[in-house]
C-alpha cells in the first residue's frame, strides 16, 4: 500500500459513519483495502455536506440528497433527503394534505402558542387524541368553547398543520365565511364539491362555529349531512366555538323563519357523538 492511499485510509476511518458500518457488519480493514475505490468516493461526496447550512448552499450533484455508505458483501452509496431537503418535502406534504376553506393558516407557527393552565390541559387532550390517531384508533374529536380570545382557533390551527404533516388529509374552515361560501354556490357544481370535501375529509375543523347566521337549510342540508356522513365513518371532527351547549341549542334551533327544537337536536346529538365538549376559559389574548 502506498504512503498516500494509507494516509486517506487512516482518514477514513476515523469517519464515525464508516467506523459504525465497519463494526456492525465485522468488516475488517483488509476488506475495506480491497474496496478502496467505492469507500474513498463515499467520503469524497460526503465532505461536500460539511458545513451545509441550507439547501439553496448544497453543493451534492443533486440538491439536498446526501449519500449514505451501505454494505451487502459489498460497499456502495445510496443517497437519500438530507434535512434540509425534508423540511421542503414535509411543507409541500403538509400544504397538500392541507385544505383551508375561507381562511388562510400561513401565519400558523406552533412554537409561537402560548401556554397557560387552561390552554395546556386541551394541549394535553389534543396530542392524546394525536396520538391516538396516529396508533389507528378511531377517538372522538373535540367541541372547544369559551370566551373571545383565549387561543381556541390557534390551538386548533396548530393540530391541523400537526395532522397534515404526518399524512392526514385536512379541512380547517372558518365557519361564517364558509356559509357565504356555500349559499354562492348553491345550483352550481361547486356546491357538492365543497359538501363532499367537509363529508370525507380525514380530519375537519370547523373554526367560530355559531358566528354565522342560521337558516334551515345550512341546518339541515349541509350540516345534517356533513356530521351524518361524518358519524356513520366515525370522523374525526373538531369546533370551534363561543357557544356552550345551552346557547349552542338555541343557535341551532332559531332561524329567521322559525324556531325547531327537535331538528336542532338532531344536529346537537350529532355533534355530541362526534365530540366531547371542552370549556377554554381565561383572559382574552387579542387585547
Amino acid at each position: 500500500m502506498d504512503f498516500q492511499k494509507e494516509k486517506i485510509l487512516k482518514d477514513i476511518i476515523k469517519d464515525e459513519d464508516i467506523k459504525k458500518l465497519l463494526s456492525d457488519n465485522n468488516i475488517s480493514i483488509e476488506q475495506l483495502d480491497k474496496e478502496f475505490l467505492s469507500v474513498y468516493s463515499y467520503y469524497i461526496m460526503k465532505k461536500k455536506c460539511t458545513g451545509c447550512k441550507s439547501l439553496s448552499s448544497c453543493n451534492q450533484d443533486i440538491d439536498g440528497m446526501k449519500p449514505v455508505l451501505c454494505y451487502n458483501g459489498m460497499f456502495y452509496t445510496e443517497y437519500i433527503p438530507c434535512k434540509y431537503l425534508n423540511q421542503v418535502l414535509k411543507e409541500e406534504e403538509k400544504k397538500s394534505n392541507l385544505i383551508t376553506l375561507a381562511c388562510n393558516l400561513d401565519y400558523i407557527d406552533p412554537t409561537t402558542l402560548f401556554m397557560n393552565v387552561n390552554r395546556n390541559e386541551v394541549y394535553k387532550r389534543m396530542k392524546q387524541i394525536f396520538n391516538d390517531v396516529m396508533e389507528g384508533l378511531l377517538p372522538k374529536g373535540i367541541y372547544l368553547y369559551g370566551p373571545y380570545g383565549t387561543g381556541k382557533s390557534y390551538v386548533m390551527s396548530c393540530f391541523a398543520s400537526k395532522y397534515a404533516e404526518n399524512g392526514k388529509k385536512v379541512v380547517f374552515a372558518y365557519f361564517p365565511d364558509l356559509v357565504r361560501k356555500i349559499k354562492s354556490s348553491i345550483g352550481t357544481s361547486q356546491f357538492e364539491e365543497i359538501i363532499d370535501t367537509l363529508k370525507y375529509a380525514d380530519v375537519l375543523f370547523l373554526d367560530d362555529f355559531g358566528g354565522e347566521t342560521t337558516t334551515s337549510f345550512i341546518r339541515d342540508e349541509v350540516l345534517g349531512a356533513v356530521f351524518q356522513e361524518r358519524m356513520e365513518n366515525r370522523s374525526l371532527t373538531f369546533i370551534t366555538s363561543n357557544l356552550d351547549q345551552n346557547a349552542l341549542h338555541n343557535h341551532l334551533a332559531e332561524t329567521a323563519k322559525d324556531i325547531d327544537h327537535l331538528k336542532a337536536s338532531r344536529i346537537e346529538e350529532r355533534i355530541k357523538t362526534l365530540m366531547d365538549f371542552i370549556l377554554l376559559n381565561g383572559e382574552n389574548y387579542r387585547k
